[in-house]
């Protein structure tokens, strides 16, 4: 993640390639997705990890960069399918909700 900062925080006058600077933020998108939905299935078996909400907590900052209009306006595909999937991830852990199939649960 400092890596990724560091390529996303500089101006992008010193940026020496748009694709880098575009590349860190689409790397930081995935890892808090993971980070949301890793989060959500500790709540759900009663679990805490410090280190993923820090982690989450980091990516969620440099996506941030770009708002969520930006994210959605590069077409569809991947990067939108991937923006629904962190929505629905966050929705679930801040109403501590249960995925649709909850005859699955893990004990």
């Amino acid at each position: 993640m400092r890596r990724k900062r560091w390529i996303i925080q500089q101006p992008l006058a010193s940026t020496s390639g748009w694709s880098r600077w575009d590349n860190a933020l689409r790397v930081s998108l995935w890892i808090l997705s993971f980070a949301k939905w890793s989060e959500f299935y500790l709540s759900a078996l009663g679990t805490f990890d410090q280190n993923l909400e820090r982690l989450s907590g980091d990516a969620q900052r440099l996506v941030m960069v770009r708002t969520k209009e930006e994210w959605q306006t590069e077409g569809v595909g991947i990067q939108s399918e991937l923006i629904e999937f962190l929505e629905q991830g966050e929705r679930l852990l801040s109403e501590g909700g249960r995925l649709k199939n909850d005859s699955h649960k893990l004990n």
